[in-house]
C-alpha cells in the first residue's frame, strides 16, 4: 500500500498535476499516513488562507534538528508609550547619523554563521513604534538577532510597501552605551543584524522602532507583526 501511494504521488507531481496535498490516515495501517492530491481551485483557495496566515500569526521556522535538544526561552519584549517612543526614536535618528546605517543580511548569506553560533532567545512580536526588550546577559561578543516582519493591515502594507519607509529598526543598548542600529525590511524574510564588540558576560537590551510616519493613527493601523531570534557567537 505505501509504495502504491508514493508512486501515485510522484506520478502526479511529475505531471504536473498535483499543486498541495492533504493528509489522512490509513484505515488498513495507523501508522502511515496518506497525502490527498488537491485540485488547483482548492489549491488556489489554501494557498490563499496559508499567505493570510503568515501575515496575522507571523512566520514561524523549522528548527533544525541539532538545535530543537536545547530550544531557547522567548524574550520578553515590553511596549513602549507613545511618549517615551518619541524620544528613543530621536535617540535612535541621531544613533544613525553618529554611526551610520547598517542594514541586515538576507537569510540566506548567513546560515553557516548561525550554524556556528547559539540561540539563547526567541522573540514574537506586534507592535506600532516602539518595542524595548527586558535586559539579558549575553557570553560572547558578538550578538546576532534574526528577524522577519510583515504589515498587519493589507492596507497599510499597499500604502507603505515599497517606500523608503517600509523597514523597522534594532538598536542594541548594554554597559552605557549603544553598539549600532540595523535596518530591517518589512515582508522581505528573514534577515540577520549583527552587533561586535560585546563584552562578554554583559547586562544588553534592544529597542525595535519603526519610521515615525508609519505610526498608527486615524487613517491606518500601523503594526507589524513577526518573530525574531536572539544569538551569541
Amino acid at each position: 500500500m505505501k509504495k502504491v501511494v508514493l508512486a501515485s504521488l510522484t506520478a502526479l507531481a511529475m505531471t504536473g498535476l498535483m499543486t498541495s496535498v492533504s493528509a489522512q490516515t490509513i484505515p488498513q495501517n495507523e501508522n502511515v499516513m496518506q497525502l490527498i492530491p488537491v485540485s488547483r481551485e482548492e489549491g488556489e483557495k489554501i494557498y490563499k488562507q496559508i499567505e493570510n496566515d503568515m501575515k496575522v500569526n507571523g512566520i514561524k521556522r523549522a528548527v533544525p534538528t541539532d538545535k530543537k535538544d536545547n530550544e531557547a526561552p522567548t524574550l520578553e519584549l515590553i511596549p513602549v508609550n507613545r511618549e517615551e517612543g518619541e524620544k528613543i526614536y530621536k535617540q535612535i535618528e541621531n544613533d544613525m547619523k553618529v554611526n551610520g546605517i547598517k542594514r541586515a543580511v538576507p537569510e540566506e548569506n548567513t546560515n553557516k554563521e548561525l550554524a556556528a553560533a547559539t540561540q539563547i532567545f526567541t522573540f514574537p512580536f506586534t507592535f506600532d513604534s516602539n518595542l524595548k526588550s527586558r535586559d539579558f546577559k549575553v557570553n560572547k561578543t558578538t550578538l546576532k538577532i534574526t528577524s522577519a516582519a510583515s504589515w498587519v493591515s493589507p492596507e497599510t502594507e499597499k500604502k507603505w510597501s515599497g517606500t523608503d519607509y517600509d523597514y523597522y529598526t534594532i538598536t542594541l543598548y548594554g554597559n552605557g552605551k549603544s553598539y549600532g542600529t540595523v535596518v530591517y525590511d518589512i515582508g522581505a524574510g528573514e534577515q540577520t543584524g549583527t552587533f561586535k564588540d560585546l563584552k562578554a558576560g554583559g547586562t544588553y537590551y534592544f529597542y525595535m522602532s519603526k519610521h515615525r510616519l508609519t505610526w498608527t493613527d486615524r487613517e491606518q493601523n500601523g503594526d507589524i507583526t513577526g518573530n525574531g531570534s536572539v544569538w551569541e557567537q
